[in-house]
């Protein structure tokens, strides 16, 4: 009898430490992506985000959105670990992980779109500013 045979959960935690992995590698390159300045050049200020590529926002920001469902199979792992301290003491933390990834993956989605469209904005042509309302312009 292996191991397998002996503990059928076994399986589904290790299928979930896999995908916690996954979601970590895709986390990093998301992150590489959201966060790569053309010219290489970083300031504390965070200006350096207006010289990021608008597909490399893009990009950043999807990969961290679809891999919330893997990253929370990881807290699922974590939680198969630390159960046997009981539930008052392995609940809370992850339960609170659970909670606030899902915010964080869409904060960083909203900030990202938000600011792709700010420099879109500000790449497109000026024109010319209208001194009426258009309702009144023939």
């Amino acid at each position: 009898m292996n191991d397998n045979e002996a503990d059928p959960m076994l399986r589904y935690v290790r299928i979930a430490g896999i995908l916690a992995i996954v979601a970590a590698l895709a986390n990093g390159i998301g992150d590489i992506f959201y966060q790569t300045a053309a010219d290489g050049v970083y300031d504390a200020n965070m200006e350096f985000m207006w010289k990021v590529p608008v597909q490399n926002l893009h990009l950043g920001a999807y990969v961290g959105l679809f891999v919330i469902p893997l990253v929370l199979a990881g807290y699922w792992h974590v939680y198969q670990g630390i159960r046997k301290a009981g539930p008052w003491f392995s609940l809370p933390p992850v339960l609170i992980a659970m909670y606030m990834v899902p915010i964080g993956g869409a904060l960083h989605f909203g900030f990202s779109i938000r600011l792709c469209l700010v420099i879109r904005s500000l790449q497109a042509p000026v024109r010319r500013r209208r001194t009426l309302p258009c309702c009144m312009q023939r």
